[in-house]
């Protein structure tokens, strides 16, 4: 099962900058790990990947993100209803509706 596992743990500790020798500390590092992480496992491990696309949804509206939060409330909700949960996804639809609409442009 390591052996399996190898690929996906590498590839969470480079996104996560371990392999640089700097943790992801802030919001935003973990944010983005956790959006990539997400995406990567959409179609591979799609369990894997809701719980990374929720994960990213909280950690976006704690680093202030909308845009972000936009982005991952959308991707949980389409993994939501590739699932089954069409009330799950429907929330997170509305959800990303909200954090689109507090996005500010400069």
């Amino acid at each position: 099962m390591l052996i399996r596992s190898l690929p996906i743990l590498l590839f969470t500790a480079g996104l996560s900058g371990m392999l640089k020798g700097q943790p992801a500390t802030d919001a935003g590092d973990r944010l983005e790990t956790a959006f990539s992480l997400a995406q990567r496992f959409l179609t591979t491990h799609p369990d894997s990947a809701a719980i990374y696309a929720a994960s990213a949804v909280q950690l976006a509206r704690e680093a202030g993100n909308a845009r972000r939060g936009a982005d991952a409330a959308l991707l949980a909700g389409d993994i939501a209803a590739r699932a089954g949960r069409a009330k799950e996804a429907l929330a997170y639809y509305g959800k990303a509706w909200e954090s689109a609409g507090s996005i500010t442009y400069t």
